[in-house]
């Protein structure tokens, strides 16, 4: 299927609006002629939730306690407020950065918020919260579009080389 194919079927099944596109089609623009000050929103937007973590990774500024600014939890109305002014431009809308999200206890909301407004989303997490059920059934009926779980090793030796503090079978567990 050709792009001008695909575009045109999103549009028709309501997968993206013509502002989404619109917006798109400007930023590319500009981006084509070099303008460094765009007319445009951002199609593609990342928010830290949060900075905290249950880890500490020794190649992350949270977990090497590198991190020079303050720890704390986005505030939900901060979050709502964003995605009220950029939500019918956004496509994508990526949830994580140096932390944990589902540390946040307003995640699932938050990604609800973003879901209203026809954004894809998707969000990293270390893997460690899905031995709560009533989480995981809130997790899949947020409709997040695509979740992974940074697993970065075969058996807990070769994970705990990365993921200090983790636990594989935990992990794998909460997987299954």
């Amino acid at each position: 299927m050709k792009k001008t194919q695909i575009l045109i079927h999103l549009i028709r099944e309501r997968e993206i609006s013509f502002k989404k596109l619109l917006n798109l089609l400007k930023g590319y623009f500009y981006y084509l002629t070099k303008n460094t000050r765009p007319n445009s929103y951002p199609a593609i937007l990342m928010v830290e939730p949060t900075n905290f973590c249950n880890l500490n990774c020794p190649l992350c500024p949270t977990g090497n306690k590198s991190l020079k600014r303050e720890k704390g939890f986005m505030p939900l109305e901060g979050f709502k407020k964003i995605i009220d002014e950029l939500g019918d431009y956004l496509l994508n809308l990526t949830l994580w950065n140096f932390g944990e999200p589902m540390l946040h206890q307003d995640i699932y909301e938050m990604i609800e918020c973003a879901k209203r407004k026809r954004i894809f989303v998707r969000m990293s997490t270390n893997g460690h919260f899905f031995n709560n059920r009533e989480g995981v059934r809130k997790l899949v009926s947020s409709r997040l579009d695509d979740l992974i779980i940074a697993l970065d090793g075969a058996s807990q030796e070769t994970l705990s080389k990365y993921r200090i503090g983790a636990n594989f079978e935990t992990i794998i567990n909460g997987i299954k």
